[in-house]
């Protein structure tokens, strides 16, 4: 089984913030991470990151701490705040790429921590997965980008997969899940 999952941030404490999450401190929500995502992901399924696991090397030796305890093989699409210098970090994933161009269920997704507008496979039924914008405004414009084309009948299976929304809520989804959040979500 592949899941999808952005933007974990572990070990920064101004993502409660930046998130405007109700969580009482960075460590329970670490904790609510490490539970959601081990209580769906087993040893054998594979995850693919969406970027920016940690926040740069400042939150390095917290954020490798908490990956180990993670279920299943994890792949990493590299994010902005991604800067790994640990050699004993970097064994945690079974890959690290810029970008991840796979096939699910027989359905072409295209992981990248950044939204592509224009990702391959998108006119052949293809899906894109990314991170990078979190609640921001930055990703209230690519809903409405994304929706406009989809009322004109133009493909753009994109799926924000920031751990922090709606939906995700600091759970790795899979691909079918990630289509029937969007479209209950539709309007």
């Amino acid at each position: 089984m592949n899941y999808y999952i952005a933007d974990l941030h572990f070990g920064f404490e101004r993502v409660l913030v930046i998130d405007k999450l109700d969580v009482e401190s960075v460590e329970k929500r670490n904790k609510l991470v490490v539970a959601r995502w081990n209580s769906v992901v087993k040893d054998d399924d594979d995850v693919y990151i969406a970027g920016d696991i940690m926040w740069e090397t400042a939150t390095q030796d917290k954020a490798f701490e908490i990956v180990k305890q993670l279920n299943g093989r994890k792949h990493l699409a590299v994010g902005n705040h991604d800067k790994m210098t640990s050699d004993e970090f970097k064994t945690c994933f079974i890959s690290i790429e810029g970008f991840y161009d796979i096939i699910d269920n027989g359905k072409p997704v295209f992981v990248s921590h950044y939204p592509i507008m224009f990702y391959p496979h998108q006119h052949r039924g293809g899906y894109m997965v990314y991170g990078h914008v979190h609640k921001s405004h930055e990703y209230h414009h690519i809903l409405k980008w994304s929706d406009e084309l989809y009322c004109e009948g133009i493909t753009s299976n994109m799926f924000n997969v920031g751990c922090m929304l709606k939906g995700i809520d600091f759970t790795p989804r899979t691909l079918d899940e990630l289509i029937k959040i969007r479209e209950e979500n539709r309007v």
